[in-house]
């Protein structure tokens, strides 16, 4: 696993540079001991890379050297740390200038100084600090706004009487594309079967910057102004933060009536290099009837998935169908390995059948490639409903679900009514780098209903987990029904000491239910999550909420869970202030709590209570004693 030092980082000119390549501390201590707790004005400048993403496109055409204005705006702030000590904020009122003050309190410990931006992604404590590309969302042609949470920026000094001085650690790909009159719904960035690319980093114990995850894809929706999905113009402009890399990328670009454009970014390994924007050309055979993608219809007939070893590859809808039918008849694929080859768009009019049932599950290894899943997912009235039905000892893996998921529901005969983008319901299961950008609908009547909703899974079971996971879509539950329900932005419901880990959702999370129904349940990132016993907790580790929570009757509502037991939660956090809820219990973190937290914070300003009610959980923001896989 790579590790990025600081000193490798840091720009000359700005802070004393080591050249060794290890994590060494070397800088000199000055004395600053009369200034600890007490506060200061520091100042941080910029360097003459591009910085804050928020502003005017100052691009010259030529690749790798052109940028975005480089100024601090007022509001501006980072957090500063220095050892094991609470990390302290520092703000700005300066206005577009490249070197600014900042006025914060000095943290009370020894040690160097550690500073990370942008504020709003730094956690409290610099041990916990991470950076993640996940989620993107850009609101109206050419608009940079989304990349102010994506500018990640370091630093550290030994002396804060001398500038402080940032670098940076994402390029930015500016993309410019014509569909000739289509609607683009979200762009896909992928090394398609090439090696992963990195999307998330973490500050090691050592106080080196190393890959914490990586993925086939990195994917960003494309929304208007207002928030709602394009529809006014084809040709635009699309701006993504990546971190460094040399792999060879493909983009795809996927519609809001699910045609996909497939462009090869770079056929050769290209380095890109953090603080720059480039201008990507896009290329492709024969401009836009070039397109790459198996449409799976009513009409799709099976043929055989050829198969290499244990290896079998999915490179048609035909190909696609036999899998369905093989598992669903009982072939499971234990110790296989199923390989999607290409993209697929399901027909809207075609209704679908989820890979895997309760009594024939999935059990080998789906690898979605990065590829993409588009178009509308249909489903009956049944147990479950995803793209995958039930999977059990099982590893799923670089899934991209734009499609849009359609459900009539399950009836007491059947039972279940376990719904996920990617999965219904998993037990013993891994679920990861899986990404969700298209709504949810509930289309069934009085007389069926739905239980548990997941913009990823549905439900997990026996130990499963979620790694590196992202929601952009939203999910809508608003029939008021007279079953339980349990939504979440990621997980509708953990149970048996389940994980959920680096998972970030932005959609939003609707959900209504009677006002007479109890044990009903919504979060950001799960509805509610159990483990086993004092010993066998689940787990919400590292998770982030960024999309409205709004419930109605009887739910209760958490901005990342709505309600637990024997379960922690750690450095997971909720910055969206919109979480509202019915008649009974509203939280920002929990709705009800029989949940251990640690290191969690809101992130925004609101007058909804961390925890509205404890239950028989507790707040501590000590030393965390679960944080391992």
């Amino acid at each position: 696993m790579k590790k990025y030092t600081l000193y490798q980082m840091l720009m000359a000119g700005v802070l004393l540079v080591s050249t060794a390549t290890g994590c060494s501390n070397q800088l000199d201590l000055e004395g600053v001991d009369n200034f600890k707790g007490k506060q200061v004005s520091i100042v941080a400048t910029q360097g003459d890379a591009i910085t804050r993403l928020t502003h005017t496109d100052a691009s010259s055409g030529t690749v790798g050297t052109s940028g975005l204005s480089v100024k601090w705006k007022n509001g501006d702030k980072f957090m500063l740390c220095q050892g094991a000590s609470l990390g302290e904020e520092f703000t700005t009122t300066s206005d577009n200038t490249s070197s600014a003050t900042f006025t914060g309190t000095v943290p009370v410990s020894t040690g160097n100084y550690y500073a990370l931006y942008p504020f709003s992604r730094a956690d409290k404590y610099k041990a916990d600090w991470r950076m993640s590309v996940l989620g993107q969302v850009q609101k109206g042609s050419a608009s940079t706004a989304h990349l102010s949470d994506y500018n990640y920026m370091v630093a550290m000094s030994s002396d804060l009487s001398q500038p402080l001085g940032f670098t940076h650690m994402v390029a930015v790909l500016k993309f410019v594309i014509d569909l000739g009159g289509k609607f683009p719904q979200s762009l896909s960035l992928s090394t398609q079967d090439a090696e992963n690319m990195v999307v998330s980093m973490k500050l090691s114990s050592d106080d080196c910057w190393m890959e914490d995850g990586k993925a086939k894809q990195q994917v960003m929706q494309i929304l208007e102004e207002d928030g709602k999905a394009v529809t006014t113009f084809s040709s635009f402009t699309a701006y993504m933060a990546v971190f460094p890399s040399t792999n060879p990328l493909a983009l795809a670009v996927t519609c809001t009536d699910g045609t996909i454009y497939n462009y090869s970014v770079s056929s050769n390994s290209v380095s890109y290099v953090a603080g720059k924007l480039y201008d990507v050309k896009l290329t492709t055979a024969s401009g836009l009837s070039d397109l790459d993608v198996a449409v799976f219809d009513s009409n799709t007939t099976a043929s055989t998935m050829p198969v290499s070893g244990d290896t079998y590859s999915i490179t048609t809808a035909a190909h696609l169908k036999d899998f369905v039918t093989r598992v669903n008849g009982g072939e499971g694929f234990a110790s296989k390995t199923v390989k999607l080859l290409t993209d697929i768009k399901i027909d809207a009019a075609a209704t679908w059948t989820p890979i895997g049932t309760g009594a024939n599950p999935f059990k080998g290894t789906f690898d979605g490639g990065g590829h993409i899943i588009s178009g509308t997912i249909k489903v009956g009235v049944a147990s479950y409903a995803g793209f995958l039905g039930y999977v059990q000892n099982a590893n799923i893996a670089n899934l991209y679900v734009a499609a849009d998921l359609n459900y009539s529901g399950t009836n007491e005969s059947l039972g279940g009514g376990y719904v996920g983008a990617i999965a219904g319901s998993i037990n013993s299961t891994t679920v990861s780098h899986c990404i969700f950008a298209g709504k949810f609908a509930f289309t069934g009547d009085a007389s069926i209903f739905v239980s548990y909703v997941g913009g990823i899974v549905g439900n997990t079971s026996s130990s499963s987990k979620l790694l590196y996971c992202a929601s952009t879509g939203n999910l809508d539950v608003t029939q008021i029904m007279e079953k339980g329900l349990m939504i979440g932005g990621i997980v509708g419901r953990g149970t048996q000491s389940s994980g959920i880990y680096n998972c970030l959702n932005r959609g939003l999370v609707k959900g209504g239910t009677s006002p007479s129904i109890g044990s009903s349940y919504a979060g950001g990132i799960v509805g509610y999550m159990t483990g086993i016993n004092s010993g066998n907790y689940g787990k919400i580790q590292c998770c982030r909420n960024e999309g409205i929570v709004n419930t109605t009757g009887s739910l209760i509502t958490g901005g990342i869970i709505g309600s637990g037991t024997y379960t922690t939660i750690h450095m997971s956090h909720n910055v969206q202030p919109d979480i509202t809820g019915g008649t009974i219990k509203v939280g920002s973190i929990a709705g009800a709590s029989g949940c251990t937290i640690y290191r969690c914070c809101t992130g925004v300003t609101t007058t909804t209570p961390l925890l509205n009610e404890f239950g028989t959980g507790s707040f501590n923001a000590g030393t965390d004693d679960h944080s391992s896989l």
